[in-house]
């Protein structure tokens, strides 16, 4: 099977090239006639097609379809989950980084032998994170209610269908630079490093934000990229039918411009060397 635009254009082309060696041909003739004291009165022959009709069966394989999505969520709702995305981050790694500054259990059996450490208690919040006034990279003031540009950005580049279809590239991009860039502005780089070496908090909060994007897109449209054919002539006449078979009715009509004589400034005709018929 081959795209039906790939066929067309290669017989167009054939075409196109049957004519060029003929052309050559007519030059190899010319430049005989030319030399000789007779036949260069002779026109020099040369082969035109004024116009050419084509009827090309096929047999119709199949099609290769596009699928368009559409990210159906407002730039609001966007911005919201990707800024409680990164203060969650940033909110696990102080978490992580208070844990290893704590008092460790070994400092405390050097001191009394006879103590056994206790493994620390972790009160773990039950309900969703909140904002905490004055938290740093948040604020209270009306301002924060504006979209940042960073995030208007990613979320363009999500609305378009061609992005939309692989969001974990626009992912790697974006949202990989809003996380850095927060963590630069709240001088945790170092900590993180420390902590998560192998970037586990960046991968377990992009892989989030794909699911988020991905259970927000909607199949918005479906359109053909290529007709598909089989031109094999054998297979065209014992396995189409009339609801399988298209007929392609193609024209080539031969459109040029051709010299018989140059007039100069002066107003004398300059008569061309190579007249073809």
């Amino acid at each position: 099977m081959i795209p039906l635009s790939d066929y067309l254009g290669f017989i167009f082309a054939e075409i196109t090239r049957a004519r060029e060696i003929s052309d050559r041909t007519s030059a190899e003739i010319a430049k005989t006639y030319a030399q000789d004291p007779v036949m260069k009165f002779f026109s020099v022959p040369r082969f035109k097609i004024p116009e050419m009709a084509l009827t090309i069966p096929v047999l119709i394989s199949g099609a290769k379809f596009a699928t368009v999505l559409k990210f159906k969520v407002e730039l609001s709702k966007f911005s919201e989950f990707v800024r409680s995305e990164l203060d969650r981050s940033v909110a696990a790694l102080k978490l992580a980084k208070a844990r290893t500054d704590a008092v460790s259990p070994v400092d405390i059996i050097n001191v009394r032998p006879d103590i056994r450490p206790v493994r620390p208690v972790v009160i773990r919040p039950t309900g969703p994170l909140k904002r905490v006034a004055n938290a740093p990279g948040l604020s209270d003031s009306p301002a924060d209610a504006e979209t940042p540009n960073e995030f208007a950005a990613f979320y363009q580049l999500l609305t378009t269908s061609q992005h939309l279809e692989q969001p974990e590239d626009v992912i790697a991009i974006e949202y990989a630079g809003l996380f850095n860039e927060l963590f630069k502005k709240e001088k945790l780089v170092e900590d993180y490093k420390k902590l998560y070496p192998k970037n586990e908090l960046y991968l377990q909060s992009s892989k989030r934000i794909e699911a988020f994007v991905v259970s927000n897109s909607v199949v918005d449209s479906t359109k053909i990229e290529n007709l598909l054919v089989n031109p094999e002539t054998n297979i065209v006449r014992t396995e189409s039918n009339q609801f399988s078979v298209f007929t392609i009715n193609a024209k080539i009509i031969e459109d040029g411009v051709f010299v018989k004589s140059i007039q100069g400034q002066d107003g004398k005709v300059i008569r061309v060397e190579v007249d073809f018929e």
